[in-house]
């Protein structure tokens, strides 16, 4: 995995990570309908459908040693 890579898939989990926290944190203040809620549901799933290639293309084993707990949120979904 070179260092381009490795930069892309940092900020993919931090931004996944953030939107997460605002989603359950929007969710618990303001109810799972709100539309600010859904907005941060949706964000979170375009970026998730952005992580799912970075392990696809071979990267897998890399990405499992840097991320361990989002790998393991991620092969769930």
């Amino acid at each position: 995995m070179n260092l381009y890579n490795i930069l892309i898939t940092f900020f993919l989990n931090l931004r996944i990570y953030l939107l997460r926290y605002r989603m359950i944190s929007s969710g618990k203040s303001k109810g799972l309908n709100h539309p600010l809620t859904v907005k941060y549901s949706q964000d979170l799933d375009r970026y998730s459908f952005k992580y799912i290639p970075l392990l696809k293309r071979g990267e897998k084993e890399a990405f499992v040693k840097l991320f361990p707990l989002h790998f393991a949120v991620i092969s769930i979904i």
